[in-house]
């Protein structure tokens, strides 16, 4: 944190780069303070003074340094013959290195497509520094906003309002939870109950193919135009336009192979 004595410099910009704003979703240079002095270590700077520091370079730089420092601090720890609770602590800091590349990763990939949305973006680029800087530029109280929504996490507000690595993993173990106690409340999705509902699938395309045979094939069915137009009736179904996760066509082929294959072992045919 920046105590009373410390010198600071103010970045009251308004708005800031994609790379910035996965930095911030991170909790980094979080706020308008930044430390004027920021200590450095053989192992680098700290995690805790990264959120009022303004990294040179790129992110891609940052967190491979991040990377690297830990991986070297768990490699002399081992050589050292630390005892246990060392070494397991600096095990963590370097799977928290690697859960930090792959958040950025996932925060940038994010950005990128909600930033595709056009004008229905809840992010917005300020088009004038985006001009001036020859760099794509967003508002940050639009990213604030965006993030709101989409994590429950927020670039102004205070850090404890940031998610962790660990955090965001368990948040989305949590959304798994509420799922599974929704939808299987007495977890009876048994591999026999699953097999069970694959086969009812199977009948179900088996029986759409026949009312319409011009359309899907007349013996078997045609798998990718099954998909694709029960892909097209789940974008049709949801808004924005685009269907929901996991309900893209190729995902449906998957399923309907699977389908076919466990009606045809479960079920076999008569002879004709």
């Amino acid at each position: 944190m920046i105590n009373p004595e410390d010198e600071i410099i103010l970045d009251l910009s308004t708005s800031c780069t994609k790379e910035v704003a996965a930095a911030k979703l991170l909790g980094w240079m979080k706020g308008p303070r930044r430390l004027k002095v920021i200590e450095v270590t053989e192992s680098g700077i700290s995690g805790e003074s990264l959120p009022y520091y303004s990294f040179e370079g790129s992110l891609d730089e940052q967190l491979q340094e991040l990377r690297e420092a830990a991986f070297q601090e768990l490699i002399a720890a081992a050589e050292e013959d630390a005892d246990f609770e060392e070494l397991e602590e600096k095990h963590q800091a370097y799977v928290n290195a690697e859960s930090l590349i792959d958040n950025a990763h996932r925060y940038l990939s994010d950005i990128d497509l909600e930033l595709s949305k056009g004008n229905d973006s809840l992010i917005k680029i300020d088009q004038v520094k985006t001009d001036c800087a020859g760099v794509q530029h967003v508002y940050l109280s639009s990213l604030d906003k965006w993030a709101k929504q989409q994590y429950d996490i927020s670039i102004f507000e205070d850090l404890k309002k940031h998610l962790t690595p660990e955090e965001i993993e368990s948040k989305a173990l949590e959304n798994e939870d509420d799922y599974k106690l929704k939808y299987d409340p007495k977890g009876s999705l048994s591999p026999t109950r699953s097999r069970t509902l694959f086969t009812i699938f199977g009948f179900l395309v088996e029986d759409y193919v026949k009312r319409a045979p011009n359309k899907f094939g007349e013996d078997e069915p045609t798998v990718d135009a099954i998909s694709k137009h029960i892909e097209n009736l789940a974008i049709q179904a949801c808004k924005p336009k685009k269907p929901p996760r996991g309900l893209g066509h190729e995902n449906i082929n998957n399923y309907i192979e699977e389908a076919m294959t466990i009606k045809k072992e479960r079920m076999p045919q008569r002879k004709k």
